[in-house]
């Protein structure tokens, strides 16, 4: 450090008489001393230190200007070991964490468009492991033989990997409108730590949207095809869709073109649209008599169990119990 650094790092000048230089020295010192920074993070605490060190050296230079050479190569030497050593020290901490540490774990899981609309909970099942209490992560365990001899021995309750198995069910919390793509992290649920002053590495789950036989996406919109009777056809009503978000109500007007979309504001991806086609259950009974007979006919169909629209009626039943569930 030259004369000039070192008038700098006190923020006094040449001119300034021993005893301003001794002043600011010691304000320099108060500020950045180590028992100032007792609550600062390790990086700030390492920071001061240095900086104290700095401050120290430069009044060095300063009160013995007879040798101001002498002074700057030794401190130059100093500060620049200590440098390289504290350099050292970081990375042998930091490889020591990654062997103590435990590893993330990366899954993917698959969730139905409706949870991910609308949000919810979703349980997920994963095996992991924690850390052994018997061997407590080491692997071995000291024993004692009746002659009072003491040795490490192959751990039997873990089979010297450190680690136990266990089956753990995770309660995964989906925020409304969550994209393909969105990851979240669950800190401490991955592996177990390696030693007892590690810590257990972090779970990270990326949803996806799995198909749906209901819920169709055609380039981000929901769509429903949406079955009716004959009779509902011919004489207009109403039928109830699933949506991600509940259910709703669709009025039908009679004899409407098959083929018709519909539009349902709100319903859809981020509180976008959701469209439903109406389709029409062409399987009517296969009789002369109700066929010419309008009145016969719609009795007939309603007689029909097992018709595709009632199939319909019976599946949105079923998803909208799926959606309330998510939705407790």
């Amino acid at each position: 450090m030259l004369s000039s650094q070192a008038y700098t790092l006190l923020e006094v000048s040449e001119a300034s008489s021993p005893e301003d230089i001794k002043k600011a020295y010691r304000r320099a010192a108060s500020k950045y001393h180590p028992d100032k920074h007792q609550d600062s993070s390790d990086q700030e605490k390492k920071e001061a230190e240095a900086k104290f060190k700095d401050i120290k050296h430069a009044y060095e230079i300063l009160t013995n200007k007879s040798q101001p050479s002498q002074s700057s190569s030794r401190y130059d030497d100093m500060h620049g070991f200590s440098r390289v050593k504290d350099a050292f020290e970081e990375m042998e901490r930091q490889r020591r964490a990654a062997m103590s540490n435990g590893r993330d774990i990366n899954v993917n899981i698959q969730i139905d468009i409706s949870l991910a609309i609308s949000g919810g909970i979703h349980y997920m099942k994963l095996k992991s492991y924690t850390i052994c209490s018997s061997c407590n992560g080491s692997g071995t365990v000291l024993k004692e033989d009746n002659n009072g001899y003491k040795s490490h021995t192959y751990c039997l309750d873990c089979n010297g990997y450190g680690k136990t198995p266990k089956d753990n069910e995770y309660k995964i919390k989906i925020n409304p409108n969550s994209k393909p793509g969105t990851s979240m992290r669950l800190k401490g649920k991955g592996e177990p730590r390696k030693a007892p002053n590690g810590t257990d590495g972090d779970l990270y789950v990326t949803l996806f949207i799995k198909p749906d036989e209901y819920f169709k996406d055609l380039r981000g919109e929901v769509c429903v095809d949406v079955i009716i009777d004959p009779i509902k056809w011919l004489t207009g009503g109403s039928v109830k869709v699933a949506t991600p978000t509940g259910p709703v109500e669709i009025a039908i007007q009679p004899m409407m073109q098959e083929g018709s979309t519909m539009r349902i504001a709100g319903r859809g991806i981020d509180n976008s649209n959701m469209f439903i086609t109406i389709k029409i259950d062409r399987n009517i009974p296969n009789s002369n008599r109700a066929q010419n007979n309008i009145a016969d006919l719609l009795e007939e169909c309603s007689e029909i169990e097992d018709s595709v629209a009632n199939k319909f009626k019976k599946v949105t039943d079923k998803k909208i119990e799926e959606i309330e569930e998510y939705r407790k």
